[in-house]
């Protein structure tokens, strides 16, 4: 789900690991750079162990590379010689949207091969972490600590400001409620 903090959990483990440990090396790869990754590891020489951030991956109707970065997860000539772990983030289930694989239902000459290819990318990851929308009392909760971190009073006014504002929204996530308690400090002249 998109504002959860899923890019910012990666950045938070990666951040600890650079402080703990000198054993790895980190790159931030684009989605649109995928079909670079087999250049780098062709070009380059590591001394360390590798992990791979890729941020907000998801595939585009008529879009090949996910063909390509499942070679690369199996492990090809390029990256054979190396360890490396891949951190990926995405508001896609299976990386791809869902009207790719319902056109590959409708046109496939046998249904489910195309979608077994498609959805077997989001298989080759060991460790899938879901995020949902926050119930109300949590999205409060993230709010009354905001307001703690900033030694700004929590009260009635707020938590009633904080539910009108997100029922316009739509979403309760940890980027909503910073968003809220921007907001709500900004029209009440507190510097934050």
């Amino acid at each position: 789900m998109r504002g959860s903090g899923k890019s910012s959990i990666i950045r938070g483990i990666l951040k600890n690991y650079a402080y703990k440990y000198d054993k790895f090396e980190t790159l931030e790869i684009n989605s649109e750079d995928l079909s670079d990754l087999p250049n780098i590891f062709l070009n380059y020489k590591f001394d360390k162990k590798i992990i791979i951030f890729i941020d907000d991956l998801s595939f585009e109707q008529n879009d090949r590379r996910y063909i390509q970065f499942k070679s690369f997860l199996e492990g090809s000539f390029y990256n054979s010689n190396y360890e490396f772990l891949i951190y990926v983030t995405s508001n896609r289930r299976h990386l791809m949207k869902r009207d790719m694989l319902d056109n590959e239902r409708s046109s496939a000459i046998s249904q489910d091969e195309g979608i077994e290819e498609k959805l077997s990318l989001s298989d080759r990851f060991g460790l899938w972490i879901s995020f949902h929308n926050l119930s109300k009392k949590d999205f409060i909760l993230i709010i009354k600590n905001y307001c703690k971190f900033y030694k700004v009073e929590f009260d009635n006014e707020i938590e009633n400001s904080a539910l009108k504002w997100i029922f316009s929204r739509g979403n309760r996530t940890g980027r909503s409620a910073y968003q809220f308690f921007k907001y709500y400090c900004s029209s009440k002249n507190i510097i934050i």
